[in-house]
């Protein structure tokens, strides 16, 4: 059964992490995590993607109905977007980071990879193509992976609990109590 390991970060909210107090009345943080994979853009097998599509950070968003690629990254791999027509009349709108903006449907062929070298092959993505630019200077928004018509689409996403608090393989790598693996039946 091919998988892959996700990646398992914790966003730096700054003054914005939720913060308690404990039945022992230690103050404790709640983790701000994100999953994270590396994905390659079109249809052949992952080593046959151009250089300029692979290995292209994104992040498995539970919590969106559907995967949004900004412009600035979809434009790279624009010849790989087969356009769909909007069934209704009408500039569709959608909303992420706060931030509202005008999009295309369109559907393109996704694989993923791990930081072990593992990969799945690819499957084609319905996603939101983002027709917004980003002022100068603010923070560009990632490639997010949704819930519905993209990846996950027959296949397993588990999460399992860990004790251990780094990767064996990766020392650096953080596991928050936690390690996800998206697999392949």
């Amino acid at each position: 059964m091919p998988f892959i390991r996700l990646r398992t970060d914790n966003i730096d909210m700054g003054s914005r992490l939720i913060r308690f107090l404990d039945e022992q009345g230690r103050e404790q943080t709640v983790p701000l995590l994100r999953l994270r994979l590396a994905i390659s853009i079109g249809r052949g097998p992952y080593s046959a993607a151009p250089a300029r599509v692979r290995n292209t950070a994104a992040i498995l968003d539970t919590g969106a109905p559907l995967s949004v690629f900004p412009k600035h990254a979809w434009v790279t791999f624009a010849n790989q977007i087969v356009r769909l027509r909007p069934a209704a009349d009408g500039l569709p709108i959608g909303r992420a980071g706060g931030r509202q903006f005008a999009f295309f449907l369109g559907r393109t062929w996704v694989g993923c990879t791990d930081p072990f070298g593992r990969h799945l092959p690819a499957v084609p993505v319905l996603a939101q193509f983002r027709e917004d630019d980003i002022p100068a200077g603010e923070p560009l928004p990632p490639m997010l992976l949704g819930l519905w018509g993209g990846i996950l689409e027959g296949r397993t996403l588990t999460r399992w609990p860990t004790v251990e608090r780094y990767d064996p393989d990766i020392p650096t790598l953080e596991s928050f109590g936690q390690w996800w693996r998206l697999s392949d039946p």
